[in-house]
């Protein structure tokens, strides 16, 4: 085992291919958290006791995000863009276009070295949509002026890890 090059918390970069509608979001998300991926255990019989084993379901915990909020509120009205793509609340729909906006399907989460110029792996989350924009909390009692930061929480249907060349890792 080797300790040399660890990984660091801070060498990565986010991306969602879409035509450019969520761009400045991108470039202001700035912590996130790598979603947890738990294989449902079940009981098998034993001669003596039930023994868990793993079964052939999956569940992914949500992705979550937190990002910075620009002076012309343009990453935090993209999601909501997004969001309203997806549920026109007001109409009672739930679909996935809306005017010109078509939404996104996929996002990237790219894990670099630590010259930050090369990619060691991507985690590729798949039929990715968001389901909560965050509160941002607005003050006037403060004589400094804070940086507005916003968390987002996505839901997908599964992540798959990409390796450095944009392939999908396998089971062995």
């Amino acid at each position: 085992m080797s300790y040399n090059n660890l990984a660091q918390s801070n060498t990565w970069l986010f991306e969602i291919p879409d035509n450019n509608q969520t761009t400045t979001f991108q470039q202001h998300v700035q912590v996130t958290n790598l979603p947890t991926y738990t294989i449902e255990p079940t009981l098998g019989t034993g001669p003596i006791r039930k023994v868990p084993m793993p079964s052939s379901s999956a569940e992914f915990t949500p992705f979550n995000c937190r990002f910075i909020i620009d002076e012309d509120w343009d990453a935090y009205k993209s999601i909501y863009k997004w969001m309203r793509a997806l549920a026109d609340y007001r109409k009672g729909l739930s679909t996935e276009r809306v005017g010109e906006l078509t939404t996104p399907r996929t996002a990237l989460l790219h894990l670099l070295d630590s010259s930050e110029k090369n990619i060691v792996m991507t985690f590729q989350f798949n039929a990715l949509w968001p389901s909560e924009l965050g509160e941002v909390e607005l003050t006037q009692m403060n004589d400094t002026a804070e940086v507005l930061t916003c968390n987002i929480m996505f839901y997908y249907s599964e992540f798959v890890l990409l390796d450095s060349k944009g392939n999908e890792i396998h089971a062995r």
